[in-house]
């Protein structure tokens, strides 16, 4: 296969291959409805890594140009095709997320936490924490709210973060705590549950009291095991889904038999708790 080259142009590596992509959709060598050379294929066809690969197919689901199955592949978009559907089972989705969309501050204040920071931080139903409001915005649309909580000193910090500023627009919160604070999550912990839109979230996101919602609470740790930074986000489910991915094991010999013979149970789950011996912060 001869391999293709991108041009020399500025723009990082997976956002040259998007608009090569996009080009030959434009041009017609990919019709609607035609599958697209899966990760793998795109990553030798042009000399790139598989993850460049991917982050270039995630601009273009979010420019509404192609459409990801689980398990069938990647297809051009049909006119009256569906809403483009981003998977948040990974830091790599998160960090993507970042890239492609907008952080709007929506708030930010040192007050009493609701019931679960509180717990979190090991703090009193009188003590308050600094949190940061936020939204996430692309092409216009708001599709997620977050409430990120901060220690009071840690907070002293984040208050200084001028987010008009275009360099923190598209990063994550944790990224701007490290760059900002020079604190840097070693461990990350995540839970995953759903709830019924209350009349402020719908307000804030645009959809309405009742539409169920996605709720991904993320509890970062340093190196010590200090709780740096806890955050609840709330998605519109119109947009996103939860995706893990699962891999055979090979049992050592001296198992494998009663192994086959009884499943052996799993090693992982869609979501965790705050592990025993974390500290509060």
């Amino acid at each position: 296969m001869n391999t293709k080259t991108l041009g020399t142009s500025d723009k990082p590596l997976y956002l040259q291959l998007s608009d090569a992509l996009e080009q030959r959709i434009d041009e017609g060598e990919f019709q609607p409805g035609d599958k697209l050379p899966g990760d793998f294929a795109l990553s030798e066809e042009y000399g790139i890594s598989v993850i460049t690969a991917r982050a270039a197919m995630r601009v273009l689901i979010d420019k509404l140009k192609v459409v990801r199955y689980p398990g069938k592949g990647t297809f051009v978009r049909k006119p009256d095709g569906e809403t483009p559907v981003w998977g948040l089972g990974s830091m790599f989705d998160l960090v993507l997320i970042g890239l492609q969309t907008k952080l709007v501050l929506l708030d930010r204040s040192l007050s009493i936490p609701p019931a679960w920071a509180a717990k979190k931080f090991g703090r009193s139903a009188n003590s308050k924490l600094y949190v940061v409001r936020t939204a996430r915005e692309s092409q216009g649309e708001r599709f997620s709210i977050a409430d990120v909580y901060y220690h009071p000193k840690v907070g002293e910090l984040m208050d200084k973060v001028d987010f008009e500023d275009p360099a923190f627009q598209n990063q994550l919160m944790i990224t701007v705590l490290q760059e900002k604070t020079g604190i840097v999550a070693h461990e990350t912990y995540q839970t995953i549950t759903a709830e019924i839109c209350d009349e402020e979230s719908a307000k804030a996101m645009g959809v309405n009291p009742g539409d169920p919602l996605l709720v991904l609470d993320r509890d970062y740790y340093d190196e010590s095991g200090n709780l740096v930074q806890a955050a609840r986000t709330k998605y519109r489910v119109d947009h996103y889904q939860y995706r893990i991915s699962f891999s055979s094991v090979r049992p050592p010999s001296r198992l494998r038999r009663r192994t086959l013979a009884k499943p052996a149970s799993s090693a992982g789950s869609a979501s965790s708790a705050r592990p025993r011996g974390r500290k509060a912060g």
